[in-house]
């Protein structure tokens, strides 16, 4: 299935398209994976969002929820999300254990790619911490008055 939006409609209201061959779905995908990566390199992290969401949907439809192309996409989507700033944190966290899940799953262990996903998890987490870390700090150094209240 691909979303299109309507050319006649002033509205932008978007329509199925049903692909008929798994080639011509494949080729979907992997338009929808180039634009995405395009937009990255040029840091319109959102727009790359909507279309790797639009490949991750037509990947599960496809390939089923548990195939190593769809945790591909997870993992690409949990490495935009952590650059999307601490409002996306939780989101890219779950896009990347769900990647994880499905690499450890379906992948032979020591997998490059399982490892990639870890260490994505890893920085997230890294990055969370010194983030609370620093907030922490700031608090520490503010004054207290007698009673301990902040002013």
């Amino acid at each position: 299935m691909v979303l299109t939006e309507d050319s006649n409609s002033t509205e932008g209201r978007r329509h199925e398209v049903h692909c008929c061959k798994r080639d011509e779905a494949d080729d979907v995908i992997q338009k929808l994976q180039e634009k995405a990566r395009t937009q990255i390199d040029e840091g319109k992290l959102h727009d790359a969002l909507q279309n790797l969401n639009k490949s991750l949907a037509m990947e599960q439809k496809l390939y089923g929820k548990k195939h190593p192309k769809v945790a591909a996409t997870l993992n690409t989507m949990g490495e935009v999300l952590s650059n999307c700033g601490a409002d996306c944190r939780y989101t890219a966290l779950a896009a990347l254990e769900e990647s994880l899940e499905i690499r450890q799953d379906q992948l032979p262990p020591g997998s490059e790619d399982t490892a990639a996903t870890v260490k994505n998890l890893w920085l997230l987490l890294h990055e969370s911490n010194v983030a609370i870390s620093t907030e922490n700090e700031e608090m520490t150094f503010q004054d207290f008055d007698e009673g301990g209240q902040v002013y």
